[in-house]
């Protein structure tokens, strides 16, 4: 009675207020509102998110998650094997009696936000990549919300999920396997990212069930009918009534600027160029977020970075100026070694954690960064699988026309466009990616000589000055988290271990140079030393030629 209640009156609104929201969207697009002052934010602290995260798993009732596994599978009695907490989940694999496996799902409710949408979205994007690509995804047995926590009548948001046998990809593993096997699964990879490159959207955002709703109507429908213990059973994307239809993206970083207090909403960009907007936008906001121990020196390079890029010149050199493509590609947000489940013997086993996945322009579709080799942790290193990697692409070009679209579309001339694509496709590591690898291209002085003058130019004072707000508000967050004892010491570790590196990383730039300029001088050197035994021994040989 309730569904029929909810289908008569509730659908056709629901449908309105869609169409509705797409006739909103260009206008949204121009009236985005102000940032707000960094002095306005108090972020929670990293030891106030992990006691919140603690507090929430450990309200968790085993016996619940049990009996939530054993409905959703046919009554079999069963037993928690293990438990594995995450980033914004925590996971039971479930053994049954009948010697099957499944995984109980739960999104970390402190950490992620608009949880209900997200996990539709994901579970949607998950269906739909089993229905139209042979990628080893996950099979989702069912979803929905359930009182899953000890004294609370709160319902949570949870997802009943098939277990891939295997373990999590090290890198590691590729360098003390063979040649022909480390191969062989780069060449799978290969063919799951060919895959999701033949699928093609005109417009960037997240997918959903054409018939569901998202985002402010989806708040709306919880205000009108709130929610109630429910389950789903994915149905198949083939179907014209569970066609995808693209809302604005689930962004990670959006989130976690959410969880920072800032307001950030979703988008759903139509053309390369909004896409790009919109991702600069995003670093702006999260270099604007006050943190502990902020230096000048710090704020000054971020906010560089993020202004060098967004130069008509930059853009020209670096071949973003201008680019109005249309065409989406569904991408994996995350798509590091650990979520690459294996065999023993290197054969890809599955793809895991969906959330957050985002269709992204061309320019944004790039191998990750552990196989392109521009994370931090591979610089320095003998490692190379991109060279590997675009070899065995070319060689499966015959497989498909994705196969050879990608070969093409990855043959770059230009060193820089794999970390430009980086950037765009996730802001966490610009501030790198843009020193290490983009500003020797745009600039030829020292940037610790060429960043401090810019931000002295007259023309660039309102820049300086958002420098000192960001500095003066961090300074004041920092002592806030000192007053109420919020203040993260692992935090503070983290920061000297990334200044570390970041010293490390320019100290081996340095010896680059150093042993590039050692190299020429040897090479003159030989040179001369060759020339000189040239012009000794030609008299020799005149002389003891008989005349």
């Amino acid at each position: 009675m309730f569904s029929l209640i909810e289908r008569v009156f509730f659908l056709p609104w629901a449908y309105c207020l869609a169409h509705l929201r797409q006739l909103w969207a260009p206008l949204a697009f121009i009236s985005r509102p102000a940032l707000p002052s960094p002095l306005e934010l108090r972020p929670p602290s990293g030891k106030q998110i992990k006691q919140q995260l603690n507090d929430f798993i450990d309200s968790i009732d085993k016996d619940a998650i049990c009996a939530l596994a054993s409905k959703h599978n046919g009554g079999l009695s069963c037993d928690i094997r293990c438990q594995s907490n995450g980033s914004f989940n925590v996971c039971f694999v479930i053994d049954f009696s009948d010697s099957t496996t499944r995984l109980v799902r739960l999104p970390l409710e402190p950490a992620v936000r608009d949880v209900w949408d997200k996990v539709r979205s994901e579970v949607y994007t998950m269906q739909y990549l089993r229905d139209h690509t042979n990628i080893p995804i996950p099979q989702v047995y069912a979803y929905g919300r359930s009182r899953l926590q000890r004294n609370s009548s709160a319902l949570q948001v949870f997802m009943f999920l098939e277990y891939i046998d295997g373990r999590p990809l090290e890198k590691a593993m590729l360098r003390k396997s063979s040649e022909d096997r480390r191969h062989q699964l780069l060449g799978e990879i290969a063919d799951v990212l060919a895959q999701l490159r033949g699928l093609e959207f005109s417009q960037g955002g997240s997918l959903i069930g054409n018939n569901e709703t998202a985002g402010a109507w989806s708040q709306i429908r919880r205000i009108l009918m709130p929610p109630r213990e429910e389950s789903f059973t994915p149905q198949s994307t083939k179907h014209h009534m569970h066609r995808p239809r693209v809302v604005g993206a689930f962004s990670l970083r959006k989130n976690e600027l959410q969880v920072d207090g800032y307001t950030a909403p979703r988008f759903a960009a139509t053309t390369t160029r909004e896409f790009l907007e919109e991702q600069y936008r995003l670093m702006r906001c999260m270099w604007s977020i006050p943190c502990q121990h902020l230096s000048q020196q710090c704020a000054e390079r971020q906010l560089f970075a993020i202004h060098a890029l967004r130069l008509e010149s930059a853009q020209q050199t670096l071949g973003l100026k201008g680019n109005c493509d249309t065409i989406f590609c569904l991408l994996h947000p995350d798509f590091r070694a650990e979520n690459i489940i294996v065999d023993d013997e290197l054969h890809l086993r599955g793809v895991i954690d969906w959330e957050f996945s985002e269709l992204v322009p061309r320019l944004a579709f790039v191998p990750p960064l552990w196989i392109t080799g521009h994370d931090p942790v591979s610089v320095g290193t003998k490692i190379n699988l991109l060279s590997d990697f675009l070899s065995i692409l070319s060689s499966r070009k015959h497989i498909s026309s994705s196969h050879s679209q990608l070969a093409h579309e990855w043959d770059f001339k230009d060193d820089t466009q794999f970390p430009i694509a980086h950037i765009l496709r996730d802001p966490t590591e610009t501030e790198f990616l843009f020193y290490e690898y983009i500003y020797p291209k745009l600039y030829s002085e020292p940037s610790d000589d060429l960043i401090p003058a810019f931000f002295q130019r007259l023309e660039n004072e309102e820049l300086r000055q958002f420098v000192q707000q960001r500095v003066r508000a961090s300074e004041q967050y920092t002592q806030y988290l000192r007053d109420n004892h919020l203040f993260d010491d692992e935090a503070q570790e983290w920061q000297k271990i990334r200044d570390s590196m970041a010293a490390s990383q320019e100290l081996l730039k340095k010896s680059r140079k150093s042993d590039a300029r050692i190299q020429e001088l040897l090479a003159g050197a030989d040179k001369l030393l060759h020339s000189s035994r040239e012009q000794t021994q030609a008299p020799q040989t005149e002389s003891s030629n008989p005349a």
